[in-house]
This record gives structure tokens, C-alpha cells and sequence, in this order.
């Protein structure tokens, strides 16, 4: 997966007003959806297979450091699923690394037999292929629950985002599906829209007919205070400073019996309250707006990949503008234009599907393999069914990098090139720079005469 970060630019905002904050001006969907988004700081675990083998004892430790990257550093919106998904994947790693050991031994047996040096009977070779067989199975079940996961909380909405509707007139028919799309993953809904505005009730006035205005006080404080270090902690302490320096005086008045001290020691605390609600509702406001329409974008770039989400973003709010308010030729452009949005999302989604048909077909096959193999079946059967897993494991790959990572159905060689070794490449090709142009530099031993770009 690349790590390489692509900000979204700032388009002209053109959509409704939704979110009224306080005295300030109402901020507009598309200009609150598009101001920051990282649109391929996503974590998509959907290229490969892993299937039982003896070669993952090698390759299981290089393919653990990613999701343990993802534990330490997963943060922002999404950051839950991110880290479920790693964390089941390292959860995943013992039962790969005990069966590629296990495996492992059944091949030294066959070396060994093949040179001689072992003989025919071999009673402590059983134990060993039956734990192959076993964690095969195991680590193929984790391969379909992660499959599984993927095609409901990703590959299913993208398909319910595609049924068909009922409208007049082929611009209502694009702006409803572009509407869609954009109501789905680029702005909030009424719930969450609800929320957002909800947080003005942390700022409103003491209840005067409250039992305790001492407790109510202390907790709202507090809630104020947590909600600030969570969504603006840049506000943290200064806010923390205003309660420090009003705080004892309050509490003072609410606690004192002397005639009318509570009735001042409320209007002081109804003071703070709206001082910290000057200070720091709408940066709060904004904060949890943004973090949740990054979450969608998130959500977006998964399903559709990141080059496809980052095209949606920067192309619908302007389509939808032209659709509803452009002149005759704008509006045949637009149409143009939608269209072939409209197919790539949906030629995307198709995608989706075909690389779940080819990882589902990869691990029946195996998971029926290895089922044989419990029964004593024929050895050519279990064989047949093993290698067809690996084709389909395989395909899928080169399908997921070289056609999911493409526009259209065009199928790119590079992308099937892991990063890895296009990292350790691109080190190659400077450190051979360097020996070019100081040809007395230590020169790295010859490689293969490959072009360095």
C-alpha cells in the first residue's frame, strides 16, 4: 500500500447550507468536506490471499511489519477499523508461522527420503502433518472472515449505493445519483448533523431549579474541559487557565448560605459558561464535522480505491452546481462528463465483487484440499485443489493491483510490482547515481541491467 499522501485542493464551495453554528457564518458541505482530505492514507489489506505454505515461515515476518505499523501510528478518523484489521491480521500470524513450520517439516522429511536419510517409517511425521493440515485450516478461516468483513462494511454499501430510482428527466437522474453519492460519503447526516449541533448543550445556562448547583456546575466544567482536550486540544490551556482563575470563586458562592450568594455565584458560572462557548464551541463543532466527513472519505477511498475518490471529490460538487444552474452547453459537458464518473464508480463496484469471487474461490479450494487430506483422498485430488487455490490466490493479486488500481478494465504491470521492491529500487538506482558520479567511491556489486527511472 502507498504511503504516499495526495491533499485534495479546495474547490469553490456550491452546495447547501447545512450546518448553522452559533453567531458564525453556516458552513457549506462542500466546503467543509474538501479541506483537508489524505486521500491514500487508507489501509487497504485486499490485494492478496494468505494461504497455507511452507514458504510464509519466510515471508510472514517482512508481511507482519505493516500491520504493526498500523497499531502504532493508526490515528484520526477510521482509526478503529484500521486497527482492527491489524490487529487480527498479527492475531493471524501464529497459526501462518506454526503451519509453515509444521509444513516445513514434511518437506525436510521428503529431502531427507530423497538423499536417503531417513527411513521409510517416520511415526513422528504425523503429528506434524496433521498440525499442518489443522492451522491451514484455521488460517484460512481468519482469510474468509477478513474477506467477509470487506464485503460487508465495504463492497455491499458501494453495491446499495448503485439501485436504481425513479426519476423525471436525464439531469434528475444524475443529480439524484450524484446527490447519492455525495449524501452517502462527503457530508453529514441528520444524526450526525444532530450531534454536532448537540454540542451547545454543554454551554447552556445552570439550572436554577437544580437541587446541587455545585455538582451540576463541577460537571459540566469537566465535560467542557474533556471535550476541548479531545476535539481542539490548541484551546486546552487557555480554556483550563479561565476555570482555574474562576473556578474557587464560584464555588464559593454556590456553596455559601449567605442570602442571594448563589444567585451570583450561578450568573458567574452561566459567565464562564459562555466565555468557554465563545472560545471554543464552533472550533468543536468544526473539529468533529471535519473528523467525521474524513471518516467518509476514508470510507470512500476504500471502496472505490484512492485515485477514484479523489476524482469524486474534486469533480461532484462542481457537476452538481452545472447540472442545477449551467446554461444549456455547461449542462451537456456536465452530462458528458457525470456519465463517466458515474461509470467508473460502477465499473469499480464490479471490481469489488470479482476480487471477492477470486479470494472466496482461492480458499474454498484450499480449505477443501485440506479436508481431503484429513480423510486419506487421492493425492492427485488434494493436489488439484491446492494448486487451483494458489492460481486463484494469485489472481487475485494481479487482478487487485494491476486492474482494481486502474481506471477502466485496463490491466497496469507496475502496480502488480510490490512497494517494497520498488523502494528497494529506487535506493539501487541513487546509490548507483552516486558511484557514476564519484567513480571512486566503494561501487555496489552489479545488478541486473534494468533501467533506472
Amino acid at each position: 500500500m502507498s504511503s504516499t499522501r495526495v491533499v485534495a485542493p479546495l474547490p469553490a464551495p456550491t452546495g447547501p447550507t447545512v450546518l448553522p453554528q452559533g453567531n458564525a457564518p453556516a458552513v457549506s458541505q462542500d466546503d467543509r468536506a474538501r479541506t483537508y482530505t489524505v486521500w491514500n492514507d487508507v489501509y487497504l489489506r485486499d490485494d492478496s490471499v494468505t494461504l497455507p505454505g511452507f514458504s510464509n515461515v519466510l515471508f510472514e515476518p517482512i508481511a507482519m511489519i505493516e500491520p504493526i505499523m498500523e497499531l502504532w501510528n493508526a490515528k484520526g478518523p477510521g482509526k478503529t477499523e484500521v486497527k482492527f484489521d491489524a490487529a487480527m491480521r498479527l492475531f493471524q500470524s501464529p497459526f501462518v508461522i506454526t503451519e509453515s513450520l509444521a509444513s516445513g517439516v514434511s518437506v525436510v522429511y521428503k529431502i531427507g527420503r530423497f538423499f536417503g536419510a531417513f527411513k521409510p517409517a517416520a511415526p513422528w511425521l504425523v503429528p506434524a502433518v496433521k498440525a499442518s493440515i489443522i492451522g491451514g485450516l484455521i488460517l484460512s478461516g481468519f482469510e474468509a472472515l477478513i474477506e467477509t468483513k470487506d464485503l460487508v462494511f465495504h463492497t455491499l454499501p458501494l453495491l446499495l449505493s448503485l439501485r436504481s430510482h425513479n426519476e423525471a428527466g436525464e439531469d434528475n437522474v444524475l443529480i439524484h445519483q450524484l446527490s447519492k453519492l455525495d449524501r452517502r460519503y462527503l457530508s453529514l447526516s441528520h444524526r450526525e448533523e444532530t450531534a454536532v449541533k448537540g454540542k451547545k448543550n454543554l454551554f447552556i445556562p445552570l439550572n436554577v431549579q437544580a437541587e446541587d448547583h455545585r455538582q451540576e456546575f463541577h460537571s459540566r466544567v469537566s465535560n467542557i474541559l474533556r471535550e476541548i482536550k479531545t476535539y481542539t486540544p490548541e484551546l486546552y490551556e487557555a480554556s483550563r487557565d479561565v476555570v482555574i482563575a474562576n473556578i474557587l470563586d464560584i464555588d464559593n458562592d454556590l456553596h455559601s448560605k449567605v442570602h442571594g450568594a448563589q444567585a451570583v455565584g450561578i450568573r458567574k458560572a452561566n459567565l464562564l459558561f459562555q466565555t468557554l462557548k465563545t472560545t471554543a464551541l464552533i472550533p468543536i463543532q468544526e473539529a468533529i464535522t471535519s473528523s467525521t466527513i474524513q471518516a467518509k472519505n476514508r470510507d470512500l477511498a476504500i471502496r472505490v480505491r484512492p485515485w477514484l475518490a479523489e476524482e469524486i471529490d474534486k469533480k461532484l460538487p462542481g457537476l452538481l452546481h452545472t447540472l442545477r444552474n449551467g446554461t444549456a452547453e455547461q449542462k451537456e459537458a456536465a452530462r458528458i462528463e457525470t456519465r463517466a464518473l458515474l461509470k467508473n464508480y460502477k465499473i469499480q463496484a464490479i471490481k469489488k465483487v470479482i476480487g471477492h469471487a477470486l479470494a472466496y474461490a482461492a480458499i474454498a479450494l484450499t480449505i477443501a484440499g485440506l479436508a481431503l487430506s484429513l480423510v486419506a483422498a487421492p493425492y492427485v485430488i488434494i493436489g488439484l485443489l491446492i494448486v487451483a487455490g494458489m492460481v486463484f490466490a494469485f489472481s487475485r493479486y494481479l487482478f487487485n493491483k494491476g486492474v482494481a488500481d486502474s481506471e477502466g478494465w485496463q490491466f497496469k504491470k507496475s502496480n502488480c510490482v510490490p512497494e517494497i521492491v520498488k523502494k528497494a529500487w529506487r535506493w539501487y538506482c541513487k546509490n548507483n547515481a552516486v558511484e557514476t558520479a564519484n567513480p571512486h567511491r566503494f561501487r555496489l556489486p552489479p545488478m541486473f541491467p534494468l533501467p533506472c527511472y
